[in-house]
C-alpha cells in the first residue's frame, strides 16, 4: 500500500486527513521527547544534527529521527484497520484539514 502524504498543502495546512493525522502525531512525539530532555536534564535547544537556531529545540528534533519510522508504522496499521467518518475531521475557511476531539484520543 502506497500512500502519497505530500499533495497541495502544507505542514501546517495539511490538504488530506492522513497528512493531519501524522502532524498531529509528530507533534505528540515532539512534546514528550521535549519533557523527557528538560526531565534529564538537557538542553532541547543545542542541535548535534539539526542546526542550532535561535527558536526552534534542534535537539529535541535530533532525538524524534530515529522514533520516526516507529509512529510512521504505527500510523500506517491505524489507518489499514480503522474507519474514519467525516465527523472525524473538518476543514478550516483556508483549505487546511483538521482533527477533532472526536479523533486525537485515538491517535495520543
Amino acid at each position: 500500500m502506497i500512500i502519497t502524504l505530500y499533495v497541495k498543502g502544507s505542514v501546517y495546512h495539511p490538504a488530506i486527513p492522513a497528512k493531519a493525522m501524522l502532524n498531529y502525531l509528530y507533534t505528540l512525539l515532539f512534546a514528550e521527547t521535549r519533557l523527557g530532555l528538560l526531565r534529564a536534564g538537557f538542553d532541547p535547544m543545542a542541535g548535534v544534527v539539526h542546526a542550532d537556531n535561535q527558536y526552534r529545540d534542534s535537539f529535541v528534533y535530533d532525538v524524534m529521527e530515529p522514533v520516526r519510522p516507529y509512529v510512521d508504522e504505527w500510523f500506517v496499521e491505524y489507518i489499514k484497520n480503522h474507519v474514519f467518518s467525516k465527523r472525524d475531521f473538518y476543514e478550516n475557511k483556508d483549505g487546511g484539514v483538521r482533527l477533532t476531539l472526536k479523533l486525537t484520543p485515538f491517535l495520543s
